[in-house]
C-alpha cells in the first residue's frame, strides 16, 4: 500500500505534538479528557489497586511531575483525592489556558 501510493504514511511519523496542544510540558486534550485508560481496573482516571499496600491508590501527573495523593482502603476516598487533585493543579492551569486563548481569538 505505501509502494502503490494508496497508504501515505505508516504512521511512524505521527506525533502527538501534531494533533494535540501542550502549554509547559502538559497536553491541554489529555488533562481535559474524561477518557480513562481501558488497562485501568478503578474506572477511575489516577486511581489504581497497589498490591503491596492492598489499598487503592490515587496520583495525578501534571506537568511532567506525579503526585502521589494518598492510598486509600475505600475506592471511593480514592477518587474523591483524585477529584480534589484535578482541582488543584488542572482547574486554574485550564483556566488560565482558555482565557488567554479567548483573549487571542
Amino acid at each position: 500500500n505505501l509502494q502503490s501510493g494508496h497508504t501515505k504514511s505508516c504512521g511512524c511519523k505521527f506525533s502527538i505534538h501534531d494533533s494535540h496542544h501542550f502549554v509547559d510540558g502538559t497536553c491541554i486534550e489529555i488533562i481535559s479528557s474524561k477518557k480513562i485508560s481501558r488497562n485501568n481496573v478503578s474506572g477511575i482516571r489516577g486511581v489504581y489497586w497497589s498490591k503491596s499496600l492492598k489499598k487503592w491508590v490515587a496520583q495525578i501527573t501534571f506537568k511532567k511531575v506525579t503526585y502521589y495523593l494518598g492510598a486509600y482502603e475505600n475506592i471511593n476516598d480514592a477518587a474523591q483525592a483524585r477529584k480534589r487533585g484535578e482541582e488543584r493543579y488542572f482547574q486554574e492551569f485550564l483556566d488560565e489556558y482558555h482565557a488567554k486563548n479567548k483573549e487571542d481569538s
